[in-house]
């Protein structure tokens, strides 16, 4: 990573922010409007670039519905993995999710039609 702010609750409070938008499913182009953040501004913090200011979390976490003292408290537990450069703007979902994946009762989802 070619980041200057490379340390890891950096990292974490980028995951934080990263992982909340993914799970409210905000695009990048709707949380960067609701915050109020320019465009150029949000990618270099996200990428590590330039350091995130109190102002700016706040408004990013209010942007996902979030108290931003939350964002802060869940970085600073070390489970948080951290982001590589570029994750953020990349979909991880498989193509193909196992059958079992769409039953609530955990079987196998045999009994499902093909």
């Amino acid at each position: 990573m070619n980041a200057k702010y490379e340390s890891s609750f950096t990292q974490r409070v980028i995951a934080e922010i990263e992982n909340a938008r993914l799970d409210k499913g905000i695009s990048v182009q709707d949380l960067i409007s609701r915050s109020g953040i320019r465009r150029s501004s949000y990618f270099r913090k996200m990428r590590g670039e330039t350091s995130f200011t109190t102002e700016d979390v706040d408004a990013l976490a209010n942007a996902l519905g979030l108290d931003p003292m939350i964002v802060f408290k869940n970085a600073s537990e070390e489970h948080i993995a951290p982001v590589t450069v570029g994750r953020f703007l990349q979909n991880d979902a498989p193509d193909e999710l196992p059958r079992a994946a769409f039953t609530d009762n955990g079987d196998d989802g045999a009994d499902l039609p093909e």
